[in-house]
């Protein structure tokens, strides 16, 4: 799609310095993401990755941006996001943001689940997924993805470049490699399958209106299996 977004097969991929994905984490939230474990997966291996019982490490909400922007779908399509909202499961300490993804052709549509209390980014890929080759342009938010609830999505992205870290030139770039898809309704149409998850996630994360960042005390058995909608 763009000339600087090299496709390549391998599962792990490499990244920024740890320096650098420091220096990405908030401030107010830093001693608790330094605190957190340096790895790839929590070690939930009975779910796939992805998934709430084994949610993708990230280093804070640029993490989270910054993961999604680096994934390839199956048919080697970057993808675009946004943020359903914030969960808290009974008992458990951390809190978890939920993104709903789809690739630029339409094809592929996910629900992710992200714990950014650790110090730097997981470099492992969801399974049918893969990474695009690393490039210093990753340093800066990419793509269409965003930590905020878009509430017509994917069709309302394309007015979403300016609240996500991007240049003017870059953004238009953007807009025009993908934006005039969006357009197309007829080619954004989520699965049944996906579309299911969406009508269990509304009963514990508020769409209507926007999203609320307070979080919402739910059980496990209450949400619904994710991960990576296969063509």
């Amino acid at each position: 799609m763009w000339g600087f977004l090299k496709r390549d097969a391998f599962s792990q991929h490499k990244d920024e310095t740890l320096d650098e994905q420091l220096a990405d984490i908030p401030e107010d939230m830093r001693a608790l993401a330094t605190a957190g474990e340096s790895c790839d997966q929590l070690g939930f291996s009975a779910s796939l990755f992805g998934e709430l019982a084994n949610p993708i490490p990230v280093n804070g909400p640029g993490g989270e941006i910054k993961y999604i922007n680096r994934l390839l779908c199956p048919c080697g399509k970057c993808l675009i996001g946004h943020r359903l909202g914030t969960l808290k499961l009974i008992g458990a300490d951390n809190v978890y943001d939920v993104y709903e993804t789809v690739c630029s052709e339409g094809r592929h549509w996910s629900v992710w689940y992200f714990d950014m209390y650790h110090p730097r980014r997981s470099r492992i890929a969801p399974s049918g997924y893969k990474f695009a080759e690393f490039h210093p342009r990753f340093r800066t938010y990419l793509a269409l993805t965003t930590n905020r609830y878009c509430e017509d999505f994917p069709h309302a992205m394309r007015t979403f470049p300016s609240q996500l870290g991007l240049g003017d030139t870059f953004g238009k770039v953007i807009i025009d490699k993908i934006g005039y898809k969006l357009l197309d309704r007829a080619a954004f149409l989520r699965p049944p399958e996906h579309q299911n998850k969406l009508n269990v996630l509304v009963h514990v994360v508020q769409f209507s209106g926007g999203l609320k960042d307070s979080a919402r005390q739910v059980g496990r058995d209450r949400m619904p299996a994710s991960g990576a909608v296969r063509p």
